[in-house]
């Protein structure tokens, strides 16, 4: 089976990710419509992959699983990691997860556990075919 390996990247502007409430939370809103504009633009697949339950979901799941790293924490840092990984065309799971670029390294083992302990995405489609396509996006960390 032909799988196709495609490059994208979904940067979300302004959008913030943060370990807070979801209610009426304009980030939130940003992310995905932000997420809606890449999907209309990009022409590398038919259908690109989906977090269950779209783009508002996958916020809210990267809002309430972030686990503040303690040191972090103390010293009020915040960060932007962007992190690239292979959504697999028979599993839909985050495999070969990679910090693309990060402010901040105390950031990072986070930010690689949090993309790893993601639920199975519907993989991209061209032509009728489950394929394999590389996602990189940004995980904001901000204390308010």
């Amino acid at each position: 089976m032909l799988k196709y390996l495609l490059i994208f990247f979904c940067v979300i502007g302004c959008s913030q990710v943060k370990a807070q409430s979801t209610a009426n939370d304009p980030a939130r809103d940003e992310f995905i419509d932000d997420m809606a504009k890449f999907a209309k633009k990009q022409s590398f697949v038919q259908e690109i992959p989906r977090f269950k339950g779209g783009a508002g979901d996958l916020y809210d799941y990267l809002q309430s699983h972030i686990i503040y790293p303690p040191e972090a924490r103390k010293e009020q840092l915040s960060a932007q990691v962007f992190v690239s990984f292979l959504i697999d065309w028979k599993t839909g799971l985050p495999k070969e997860v990679k910090i693309v670029q990060s402010s901040n390294k105390i950031f990072e083992a986070e930010t690689l556990r949090l993309i790893k302990a993601m639920p199975a995405w519907t993989p991209a489609k061209q032509n009728g075919t489950s394929v394999g396509m590389i996602l990189t996006i940004p995980v904001y960390f901000h204390l308010d």
